[in-house]
């Protein structure tokens, strides 16, 4: 099996990185022990001086590597786009520049205004019925405080 995850802040719940692996236990020790990615090491290293840890959460599971690249993918672009509005600081914003933006459907292609996003918000808290999987739905709630 194959997880998508993100780490999260916890001193503001903001989604920091989001990564892939197959063991869940040795990459998060291995982020506590991170020496690459310039972005990530700071904010890393002073959630240490401040005496906090990242959270790791599982958001996505899925069976081939293959799948995993692409659904991690998704993430990042879901994510970035996400903290485009809410002041966010995604730290793996260089993998951003590489990929194709999310299409208004969720799919890679036309990059979705935010115009166009915070109407899906609004459609998704006046009607009920999310645009989004599951994951995504939940952020979105947390972060426009959608009942």
């Amino acid at each position: 099996m194959n997880y998508i995850y993100a780490l999260i802040d916890p001193r503001n719940s903001c989604v920091r990185y989001i990564g892939r692996t197959n063991d869940m236990w040795s990459r998060f020790r291995s982020h506590l022990d991170c020496e690459s990615g310039k972005g990530k090491i700071e904010w890393l290293r002073e959630l240490r001086e401040e005496n906090y840890v990242p959270i790791m959460k599982k958001i996505e599971e899925v069976e081939t590597v293959e799948e995993a690249i692409d659904r991690e993918k998704f993430w990042i672009r879901f994510f970035h786009q996400a903290d485009e509005l809410t002041g966010g600081v995604l730290t793996n914003i260089s993998d951003c520049k590489k990929l194709k933006p999310i299409g208004v459907a969720g799919k890679p292609g036309r990059k979705r205004t935010n115009a166009e996003f915070m109407a899906q918000v609004e459609e998704f808290r006046r009607t009920g019925v999310s645009p989004w999987k599951r994951t995504a739905t939940l952020y979105v709630k947390k972060k426009f405080n959608i009942e």
